[in-house]
């Protein structure tokens, strides 16, 4: 992975390369998913155009609320 990142950045170009940062190690983001909730309902944002409460975790393409409410990104995406 470290190497496929710097062959990128070469090829990134002066103008580009300067907004790299070639001596960083790369961030490992986790989004455990502690208590998943035993029944989930699906939400679509073209039916409810806001979603809001605690979010309890991310799997996949879900985003995961602690009330059960379960948001697939992928159905939003371009």
């Amino acid at each position: 992975l470290l190497a496929a990142r710097d062959r990128a950045m070469e090829a990134l170009g002066y103008e580009l390369g300067a907004y790299s940062l070639p001596g960083e190690e790369p961030l490992v983001l986790r989004y455990p998913l502690v208590d998943p909730p035993p029944k989930v309902v699906s939400v679509s944002l073209d039916k409810v155009p806001e979603v809001s409460g605690t979010l309890a975790g991310i799997k996949g393409q879900y985003l995961i609320w602690k009330d059960g409410r379960v948001l697939n990104v992928r159905n939003h995406s371009g």
